[in-house]
């Protein structure tokens, strides 16, 4: 089953990730401004995750192996983030293709996607340190369809064609990335296929402080009740990991829960040994919900290594 496979791959980064004990990321005070919340813990910074050692591989969830390109080249610039283009497969005869487009986590995510084979263009922006950088960056509704068209250019370019076009679209975020994906969805619904959210997705409080900000969420209750019905596939993870003065991922997620007035089932993975074993998962029609614990660094970085599993196993079979 899907949610044996996702927690089996959650096991071995949460195993590992169990041999070094890092302290919890801190989290900044909440924002006082439009309730919208205040810069989220990012896990290791980019730099970090390139410097560590190979043989502290085991040591962090948030450090990836270099495997190598596979059929991918390096990294395309585009006018906002970046492309990688596989050469000589996942681009149709008349030059249509996937796209995968992931807010927050561009090398990580190269370096489990590009050797995995999943015939899919590769886009990725990080856009700083927030959820409201990442507001800001798509704030302008044109700014995502010139993205599509950056993305198409070069995909043609690559493969030597007059043109290419996308044929269908998955977004994906870690942490901060899913301020981008609130920006996407309430514009751009009729052309995303499938969204993955890991670890990300929060919510600022109204002015109670208790309860969560319902506008915020709108976009993506719509989402997730679209995905029970069998629209677009709606993935989402969480962690164990508090924010005091903004709504977790495990707060928002039950949230979305209670909403669509349905209950997640319980998960026992204590047989395991697991660091940050599964805890409760919910799965009808294309919605996907699975909680797991963890309230650290590491439990948070170990949500990025789910994703070339979630793909495919739930979302690539979604995506024409």
């Amino acid at each position: 089953m899907l949610w044996l496979m996702v927690s089996g791959l959650v096991v071995l980064a949460g195993a590992a990730a169990a041999q070094h004990q890092t302290p919890q990321a801190a989290v900044p005070e909440a924002s006082e401004s439009q309730g919208l919340p205040p810069p989220l813990p990012s896990g290791a910074p980019p730099r970090a995750l390139e410097e560590l050692p190979a043989e502290d591989e085991r040591a962090s969830g948030c450090h990836f192996a270099e495997r190598g390109s596979g059929d991918y080249g390096d990294w395309r610039k585009l006018p906002l983030g970046r492309v990688l283009v596989p050469v000589g497969r996942a681009v149709a005869g008349d030059g249509s293709f996937r796209l995968l487009i992931h807010f927050h986590g561009a090398e990580p995510v190269r370096k489990q996607l590009a050797p995995e084979g999943l015939d899919l263009v590769i886009a990725a922006i990080d856009a700083g340190v927030g959820s409201r950088a990442y507001d800001r960056a798509l704030a302008d509704p044109a700014v995502f369809d010139q993205l599509i068209a950056a993305v198409e250019a070069e995909v043609a370019s690559a493969n030597h064609l007059p043109v290419a076009r996308v044929r269908s679209i998955a977004l994906s975020s870690w942490s901060a990335g899913y301020g981008a994906v609130a920006q996407v969805l309430p514009r751009h619904d009729a052309r995303v296929q499938a969204v993955i959210l890991l670890d990300s997705l929060y919510a600022g409080y109204t002015d109670d402080r208790r309860t969560l900000d319902r506008a915020r969420l709108a976009p993506f209750l719509g989402a997730a009740r679209a995905a029970v019905a069998g629209g677009p596939a709606l993935f989402l993870t969480h962690t164990a990991i508090v924010t005091p003065g903004y709504g977790s991922t495990a707060e928002v997620a039950s949230f979305l829960l209670t909403e669509l007035g349905v209950t997640a089932a319980a998960a026992d993975d204590g047989a395991t040994a697991a660091a940050y074993p599964l805890r409760r998962l919910f799965e009808e029609g294309h919605l996907w919900i699975r909680g797991y614990a963890g309230a650290d660094r590491d439990a948070h970085c170990a949500q990025l290594h789910l994703l070339p599993g979630i793909l495919r196993e739930a979302i690539l079979p979604a995506l024409r």
